[in-house]
């Protein structure tokens, strides 16, 4: 038997196809699985309460937005673990940046030292924003009207079927093929993390 906060593990498939379409109670018992299972292993590695927090909101917000891949993935608790373990590298690297950051900026002046960052994260931000914008307009029309019935509304699959009068099958699968296009071309722009967040 599990303990609370938990699952068995032949729940396990079940758990995330639900998730997968939409429901958030199935998402809700997965994130409280993995804080029972891994925040004594992420507070080892990011070494503060408001970092480990901070890695779990980062890992599951991204696994919430690409649950429509979830049913091509085998092992999808291993796929969790793997994007959380890089949800703590990718802290740990921001928070060594910000430390040296703070040091140039205790050498050079808070003017100097943050309007160079500022203004190139607005560049990359403005950059990726294009290339999605990009993608967006090779979709065939069907797979924007999906696309953005999911992504920019919050609907789930099967109300997507239900107000475009397409089988919930269909609606997946055109769904994934959307977002794997809008993928290729961040990842072939070298965008593909930064980007994650946007949709």
């Amino acid at each position: 038997m599990a303990f609370k906060g938990t699952y068995e593990p032949w729940e396990e498939r079940g758990l995330f196809d639900r998730m997968a379409e939409g429901e958030e109670d199935a998402f809700n018992t997965i994130y409280q699985h993995f804080m029972h299972l891994l925040s004594g292993a992420i507070l080892r590695l990011v070494k503060s309460e408001a970092d480990a927090a901070e890695v779990l909101q980062e890992a599951f917000m991204r696994i919430w937005l690409n649950r429509d891949s979830i049913p091509g993935i085998e092992n999808p608790g291993g796929w969790v673990r793997r994007i959380i373990i890089n949800e703590c590298y990718r802290l740990i690297k921001k928070n060594h940046l910000r430390s040296r950051l703070h040091d140039g900026w205790q050498s050079a002046g808070p003017a100097e030292a943050t309007s160079g960052l500022h203004a190139e994260q607005r560049l990359v931000l403005g950059e990726t924003a294009r290339i999605i914008q990009e993608a967006l307009g090779d979709l065939s029309p069907r797979q924007y009207a999906i696309y953005r019935l999911s992504r920019e509304q919050g609907r789930r699959i099967a109300e997507i079927a239900q107000i475009l009068g397409l089988s919930p099958d269909y609606v997946k699968k055109t769904l994934a093929i959307a977002l794997q296009k809008i993928r290729k071309k961040l990842r072939d722009a070298g965008k593909l993390l930064p980007a994650i967040l946007l949709f």
